[in-house]
Order: C-alpha cells, then sequence, then structure tokens
C-alpha cells in the first residue's frame, strides 16, 4: 500500500510554505501587475483602433 508514502507527501507539501511567503506573493502580484501592462501597452501598440 502507498497511503504511508503519500501521507509523507502531504507532509512535506504542508512543511514547504513555513517558507517567507509574503514577499514573494507580493512579488508575484506585481509581477502579473506588469505582465498585465506589458501585455495591454504591446496590444495597444499591435492594434490602433481600439481606442
Amino acid at each position: 500500500m502507498t497511503t504511508n508514502s503519500a501521507d509523507e507527501q502531504h507532509r512535506a507539501r504542508l512543511a514547504l510554505p513555513q517558507l517567507p511567503l509574503g514577499p514573494s506573493a507580493e512579488l508575484t502580484d506585481r509581477a502579473a501587475e506588469g505582465w498585465e501592462r506589458f501585455l495591454h501597452s504591446a496590444g495597444k501598440g499591435a492594434e490602433a483602433s481600439d481606442e
């Protein structure tokens, strides 16, 4: 039975979020915003009929 190893994997995954999540989550949000802005401006450049 692999229930034991699956349980161990689950515990290992639960232990990972002990890393400092705050700053990296902020960075991810900032990166997502940056990409949205970049894609939006790139789209505007490609098709000027948007406005």
